[in-house]
């Protein structure tokens, strides 16, 4: 038999869609026959988030994604980037860090209570020290033994 072990999906943030797609996946049975990864990643910013939205083909952002993390920011809002001191610019890049790891946690244990799918693929490109804190919130850690 010919054909793919598994399908692994684009950055998932918009769950909703992606529980109607995988509706459709259950209706062909297509779940039985290859595992399904839903692709997840950790945003750093509400830019990011709004660049992934806009431009990135196959990525539905909600707004309530962009809105978590803009608001992650809200203590900075009122000033604009230029007269932010470093440490403020700093502290503000924590807090929407944060915001997105805690996001992709959240995004995980939505997608692990949709049937058919089989697992993520975590994708924190260039943010490999966000790995770590995902799986620990998401319950992922420690990993299974395999007897």
């Amino acid at each position: 038999k010919a054909g793919a072990n598994f399908i692994q999906t684009q950055l998932v943030y918009d769950v909703k869609e992606f529980a109607i797609y995988m509706e459709k996946v259950r209706e062909m049975g297509l779940h039985k026959e290859t595992y399904i990864l839903a692709g997840v990643g950790p945003l750093k910013s509400p830019g990011m988030a709004k660049y992934m939205k806009n431009n990135v083909p196959g990525i539905l952002v909600p707004d309530e994604v962009i809105d978590r993390m803009t608001n992650a920011g809200k203590e900075w809002a009122d000033k604009k980037p230029s007269d932010l001191s470093l440490e403020e610019k700093k502290a503000r890049a924590e807090a929407w860090q944060t915001e997105g790891i805690q996001v992709c946690i959240d995004l995980i244990k939505d997608i692990q209570k949709i049937e058919g799918v089989a697992g993520v693929h975590l994708m924190a490109i260039e943010w490999e020290e966000a790995v770590k804190p995902i799986v620990e919130g998401a319950g992922l850690y420690p990993r299974p033994e395999v007897k």
